[in-house]
């Protein structure tokens, strides 16, 4: 049944103009409203470096990107339901916000961006207009005869579509300039499945894989009948006119239709906890943990990735597969080969919630060349490396160093992360780096940006940890006459001995010694001392070596003039 309450959208000859469209915004959940996960932003390439992170109040959901600007939703700080703050996608700071727009607090209040718009839906019902720019609030309205709305909207040629339920389901239609409610029809399905949209109409699906295609003037196209009813949903994706639809439960096959005829093309044979990801080519999962890339059109799997830990919906950026996982990882792959290019890190653990579960609905988003990735109650942006170069500080190649020996390392990235491969074992390092540790011997540096394929720095050094291991005596422990000569001698497996050091302390026989008199660095090995009648001379002697390493002082050694 579809009521018709007023007519299409139009603008006024006095209406403002939108602004012109974003090329590669992030627009909803999963990036577009056809829940693909997928875009082609040509300035998105890896390696990635951390551009800034922002603590939030509460859980953050799926962020938008457009206009410059990174939309997050969060709780209130007053817990008057939930937020949204608009901040700025070069430095995080905030352009607006936070912007109360009700709900339940930790609800699951969702949003969409379209035309220098965001729309808000609150997990209550309402639903309102927000200039993207400033925050200004443009219009709200509640939306008539149902309670539950649990699915982000999808926006698109002057409407807003949103699906409410409770007592059974309401698609609307929502004229995006005024609020008002141009259509409503009556949908047989539960909550949590967000509309999906192309040029050919509306979908969107129940439990039991239930699905409904309606056209633009909310008429139904077609509905796909599942083997059960009940409530709840899931997202559909739409890709290549094909529809694919899962279950509330996971384990479940799901199912692919004819995207214009509602027709069940093929049973999947494949597992997909979370909406799959879509290139042109490619199709990525995530079930189990497994994240799995596999030819779009057969679904026969080309390469899994390490980890079973992995938990958000993925995207396919540009050639790129990415993905978050359980401790806060994020990891970059090549869409083709599944090799690493980068791994990112942010401040909090993600968690894995299935769309139907605990709210609020949480995804990762790429949009204008960056990465917006919610963690817990932090937003982390990361962007594409400008300048991988290194510049590694302290020893000059080819240098002996010792145990104090530091190398600095430094990047014009903000927050680098950096890999050290030392002898060609690779392992994550910070500045500054001791080679204390290592073997004696030569050995090789070098240092990188995370899985950057250029720009590395490289120095080669040869280290001496050890010091040398001295030796002194005198002739005799008693002597006649009123001079002796002191011997010293070390000896080094490493760069050799270069010098040594003497102390000097004196008393009378049966007296404590005087306080030591440190003399003067010598390559010699000998020297005379004076000694008075009834007096007693020690000494201490200390190497070093080449490299610089010192050794203990020797045990005292003395002589006594009788």
């Amino acid at each position: 049944m579809v009521l018709i309450l007023g007519t299409a959208p139009s603008t006024s000859a006095g209406a403002e103009a939108p602004p012109a469209p974003d090329s590669y915004p992030a627009v909803t959940f999963q990036q577009n409203a056809r829940h693909d996960g997928h875009s082609q932003d040509p300035a998105f390439r890896g390696p990635l470096s951390q551009a800034w992170s922002v603590q939030l109040i509460g859980e953050v959901a799926y962020p938008l990107i457009a206009d410059g600007l990174v939309f997050a939703m969060s709780d209130d700080k007053y817990e008057r339901g939930r937020s949204v703050t608009a901040l700025s996608a070069s430095d995080g700071h905030v352009v607006w916000g936070p912007q109360l727009v009700g709900g339940v607090t930790g609800g699951a209040s969702s949003f969409s961006y379209d035309a220098g718009r965001i729309f808000v839906t609150n997990d209550r019902g309402g639903m309102m207009a927000l200039d993207a720019r400033t925050g200004a609030l443009q219009w709200n309205v509640e939306l008539p005869f149902q309670h539950v709305f649990d699915t982000p909207p999808a926006a698109r040629d002057g409407v807003v579509y949103v699906v409410g339920t409770g007592s059974g389901g309401i698609m609307y239609a929502v004229d995006q300039d005024t609020g008002r409610i141009i259509w409503m029809t009556a949908v047989d399905v539960g909550g949590s499945s967000a509309p999906a949209l192309d040029d050919e109409g509306i979908y969107v699906s129940s439990a039991c894989k239930v699905t409904y295609k309606l056209a633009f003037d909310g008429s139904v196209t077609w509905v796909h009948s599942g083997k059960c009813t009940g409530g709840g949903g899931t997202t559909p994706v739409l890709h290549d006119g094909r529809v694919y639809v899962r279950d509330l439960d996971v384990t479940a096959w799901p199912s692919i239709l004819d995207a214009a005829t509602g027709s069940e093309l093929e049973i999947a044979t494949y597992q997909a906890w979370t909406t799959p990801a879509f290139d042109q080519t490619h199709m990525v999962t995530v079930a189990g943990g497994l994240l799995t890339v596999r030819d779009a059109r057969s679904g026969e799997p080309l390469w899994q990735a390490p980890g079973t830990d992995h938990v958000t919906p993925p995207l396919v950026v540009n050639g790129y597969v990415l993905e978050g996982r359980r401790d806060g990882k994020v990891d970059m792959r090549d869409v083709r080969t599944g090799a690493l290019v980068w791994r990112g890190k942010a401040p909090s653990t993600m968690r894995f919630v299935a769309e139907w579960a605990a709210p609020p609905r949480l995804g990762m988003a790429q949009g204008d060349g960056i990465l917006a990735v919610p963690a817990g109650s932090t937003l982390t942006v990361f962007r594409p490396v400008s300048d991988p170069a290194v510049t590694i500080t302290g020893a000059a190649s080819g240098a002996i160093v010792n145990r104090d020996a530091l190398y600095r390392f430094t990047s014009s990235e903000p927050h680098p992360q950096f890999v050290c491969s030392v002898d060609g074992v690779e392992k994550s390092c910070t500045s500054p780096w001791s080679p204390r540790g290592l073997p004696d011997g030569p050995h090789s540096l070098e240092v990188r940006l995370a899985y950057a394929t250029a720009g590395a720095a490289r120095v080669r050094f040869t280290y001496d940890g050890t010091a040398p291991v001295p030796r002194a005596s005198f002739p005799t422990s008693v002597i006649r006459g009123p001079e002796t000569e002191a011997r010293w001698a070390a000896t080094d497996r490493g760069t050799g001995v270069k010098s040594f050091q003497v102390r000097v302390a004196r008393s009378r026989v049966g007296q404590p010694l005087s306080a030591w008199k440190v003399l003067s660095p010598t390559s010699k090995k000998t020297r005379t001392f004076s000694v008075a009648r009834s007096n007693r001379v020690c000494i201490s002697v200390r190497a070093a070596d080449r490299a610089g390493n010192w050794s203990a002082w020797t045990k005292t050694t003395c002589v006594r003039r009788a």
